[in-house]
């Protein structure tokens, strides 16, 4: 459907200004400075270790890397606690240890309230990419609200 909205949260890793790119977890994202619609922020202030969200009109798992083309918006993102958070990314723990795991670079806390689309916290293991619907918590974890286990990576 070529209404539909995808959005990545994350830090911004690799980031060339020279080639217009940079990393969200194993996701690559291409923009095109002058196109790409910045919001609290400028296209100069884009660096590293900065917590963005990048809304694209293509889906993130089906393109690799995101193309400039379907980049609609880059925002820097505030993170409060109680905040709602979307992220989407790569398991980099052993799965689910103690009710959290690891996504790129977030801990993410599930409970007995977490939905699960599919399955269950045994989809989540290293190497899974999955979408997270959650809750910043004062500690800067994520508690999970959904999750959805959208395929795996070679890590």
């Amino acid at each position: 459907n070529g209404d539909e909205i995808y959005i990545i949260n994350g830090l911004v890793a690799y980031l060339s200004t020279f080639k217009f790119n940079f990393d969200i977890g194993q996701q690559a994202i291409n923009y095109y400075p002058g196109v790409t619609s910045f919001t609290g922020l400028t296209v100069a202030e884009l660096q590293n270790d900065l917590f963005v969200k990048v809304v694209a009109s293509q889906a993130a798992q089906l393109i690799d890397p995101l193309n400039a083309d379907s980049i609609t918006k880059i925002d820097q993102t505030v993170e409060t606690a109680g905040a709602e958070i979307d992220l989407y990314g790569i398991v980099t723990s052993d799965g689910v240890i103690d009710n959290e795991f690891t996504l790129t670079d977030r801990t993410i806390d599930i409970n007995a309230d977490t939905l699960f689309t599919q399955g269950n916290s045994d989809l989540i293991v290293l190497g899974a990419k999955v979408a997270v619907e959650g809750i910043v918590q004062a500690d800067g974890k994520v508690l999970a609200i959904k999750i959805a286990v959208i395929g795996t990576s070679q890590i």
